[in-house]
């Protein structure tokens, strides 16, 4: 988890007052950081402010809203779970993303039809946490509710690490599920957004044309280029200048990107570009492979205009190439961006991000974190666990979709043993992770030789055949799109 802000530090002044119970002369940042983290992922899973105060009423109970590395027994983290009771790993446990995700599945599964809505608070908190002093939670219940009031509309900005960032490649209105964008042959980019998730009513709105003149040599870059939480996106033009499209979050024709920036020249020729979060600001800055292998990162200043990028950028490596491109993803949870990349060998290296722009200064020496992976159709990195650590996911030669749990740490162990979960995937027909139901685990989605589009729910268990569910029908008529993500 990141650090408390001088927000979380104001806003614990504020409210400090106000509490009643456990918190009375005790809040302070690193609490009111705690509560945000709990309450954006509880936003982000599309519950409503009540699951948050329940959640934070447990966790002031359990543990005063500290982040504990012990307690009683082997009780771990904001939630005292226990790693011998079933709630995950030491390190799992005392990832306050992870761990609310956790509470807050066991909560659902308890209280199905959303009848924690309407049921005591305590009731709820002891019926997930079987405590042994079962009126305890109820008191803390009134401070919960003033934290949460006060976070739950964006007053103290709390911030999820990057579970989020590697799991929501699209997420145009900032609710935390993956919409859907498409570049049609015609050049028209056109977008769905998700409704419901997995729930019954459909998955998707009816497409809404948003844009033209988008093509292969011209492909959409997207990236949440303010930290608003909703994805912006970037393009080139014919004549090299680069043009920034700040998404309103209206899913309506001319309004969900209602006027382009020009926010540099020169661009074009490039073997790669992507956005990616570099120093854990939350506003995704730029990277690019040029013509000669040399990587190139511009920091995002803030804001749409015409200076968004630090010109010039800062060369901080090469040696890249089309066959072998930049794989972006947080690596160890801290927020920001670091880097996988493979040799001609085929051995996979992975560069962690100092947040520094400096020529060798961004990315610490490599290291290796694994060997074979030349023959790979598909490789790429998102979170299939929810613990803010990005997964590896790869389509071997066959079509075999294999998952390689990231253990932790800047290691040769990164990533363990591979698990095969699926088959069938080929180039034409690769893997879109998107986390579709706002749990902080990407799901998949995948279009089929008829033009169906399914989409596999992710059930967080990295077993064989167990990480994906069946697949679910979720369109028709795809295929034939210039770019799907």
């Amino acid at each position: 988890m990141n650090g408390p802000t001088p927000q979380d530090d104001a806003l614990a002044a504020q409210l400090g007052p106000q509490m009643t119970s456990k918190m009375a002369g005790a809040l302070d940042a690193g609490n009111v950081s705690c509560a945000g983290v709990i309450t954006a992922v509880v936003k982000q899973r599309g519950l409503s402010r009540r699951a948050a105060q329940i959640a934070v009423t447990t966790a002031i109970t359990e543990s005063t809203l500290h982040d504990y590395t012990g307690g009683d027994r082997d009780s771990l983290g904001l939630f005292q779970q226990r790693p011998s009771t079933g709630w995950g790993t030491p390190d799992q446990i005392t990832n306050p993303v992870y761990a609310t995700n956790k509470f807050l599945d066991v909560m659902l599964g308890l209280f199905p039809d959303n009848s924690w809505e309407t049921t005591d608070i305590g009731a709820v908190c002891q019926a997930v946490q079987k405590s042994g002093a079962p009126d305890a939670y109820a008191p803390e219940a009134p401070d919960a509710d003033v934290l949460v009031g006060a976070l739950w509309e964006g007053s103290a900005q709390p911030s999820v690490p990057a579970a989020s960032t590697n799991n929501v490649r699209i997420d145009l209105d900032g609710d935390g599920r993956a919409d859907l964008l498409s570049v049609q042959a015609d050049g028209t980019l056109r977008v769905f957004r998700n409704k419901n998730g997995f729930k019954s009513g459909g998955m998707w709105d009816g497409g809404v044309d948003v844009g033209s003149g988008w093509s292969a040599d011209r492909p959409v870059v997207p990236g949440d280029l303010d930290g608003d939480g909703k994805t912006d996106l970037l393009g080139v033009r014919p004549d090299g200048s680069l043009w920034a499209h700040r998404a309103t979050g209206t899913f309506a024709n001319a309004q969900m990107f209602p006027r382009a920036v020009n926010v540099g020249s020169g661009w074009g020729g490039q073997l790669q570009m992507i956005t990616a979060d570099l120093d854990g600001d939350k506003r995704a800055d730029l990277l690019s492979v040029l013509a000669d292998g040399t990587l190139r990162v511009f920091r995002n200043k803030g804001g749409f205009g015409g200076q968004m990028f630090d010109d010039p950028g800062v060369d901080v490596g090469s040696g890249w190439s089309r066959q072998h491109p930049l794989i972006p993803a947080d690596l160890d949870g801290d927020g920001r961006t670091d880097l996988l990349g493979l040799h001609d060998d085929g051995t996979l290296w992975a560069f962690r991000s100092t947040g520094r722009f400096a020529e060798a200064q961004m990315f610490a020496e490599g290291i290796p974190v694994g060997g074979g992976w030349g023959s790979h159709r598909q490789l790429f990195t998102t979170n299939l666990d929810a613990d803010t650590r990005a997964d590896l996911v790869a389509v071997t030669s066959d079509g075999t979709l294999r998952t390689f749990h990231n253990d932790g740490g800047f290691t040769q162990r990164m990533f363990g043993d591979g698990v095969n979960v699926g088959g069938g995937w080929t180039v034409e027909r690769p893997a879109i992770p998107a986390d579709l139901d706002a749990d902080g685990r990407a799901d998949l989605l995948g279009t089929q030789p008829d033009g169906g589009l399914q989409a596999y729910r992710n059930t967080g268990v990295f077993e064989d055949a167990g990480l994906f569910g069946a697949p679910v029908g979720v369109g028709s008529g795809w295929g034939r799109q210039l770019q799907l993500m």
